[in-house]
């Protein structure tokens, strides 16, 4: 075998070896990918039933609120349903549990006793808990993203196929 076969075979060799190690990198990048959005639908699966509980709550609550609260509160429920972004569905479900706490404190005897009131809003409690949950694993994942895509030389393959990092939420 001369040189310059042997050139050749090594320049395959490790332009075969790059290749290997880019699809590997490309691969973990996209694993964690996915370990980060599938955290991300347990959040938003709890989401949805939350909207599903907030329909009911807006019947019961109707008679004890003002026009201004009900629109308040139908405005950002339909947020919540048309928000595309994971920050933009956690503003409105922050919000709307400010709406709801809001409704709480106002202290009428008549809503707080009645019993779908209160089924609804344990409910609705057991949710949130199951959000704030879910938002811890959620954030070790893309923990893990965000610092994965900072290493070298695995940032430049995230550089090279546009991976992002994602948003911790604050617990």
């Amino acid at each position: 075998m001369n040189t310059g076969t042997s050139v050749i075979i090594l320049v395959v060799g490790i332009i075969a070896l790059l290749i290997f190690c880019i699809i590997g990198i490309y691969n973990i990048l996209i694993n964690s990918k996915n370990r980060v959005n599938d955290k991300w639908e347990e959040i938003n699966k709890q989401l949805d039933n939350k909207i599903k509980i907030l329909s009911k709550i807006t019947e019961i609550t109707k008679d004890y609120i003002t026009p201004e609260e009900s629109n308040e509160l139908l405005e950002t429920k339909n947020k919540l349903v048309n928000a595309i972004s994971i920050n933009d569905k956690i503003i409105a479900n922050n919000k709307l549990n400010e709406i709801l706490e809001t409704i709480n404190n106002k202290n009428d005897e008549k809503l707080l006793t009645d019993s779908k009131y209160i089924e609804i809003k344990e409910s609705i409690k057991e949710i949130d808990d199951k959000i704030n949950y879910a938002k811890e694993f959620y954030n070790e994942e893309a923990e893990k993203h965000n610092k994965l895509i900072k290493k070298v030389p695995i940032m430049l393959i995230a550089m090279l196929f546009k991976f992002k990092s994602y948003i911790i939420f604050e617990q």
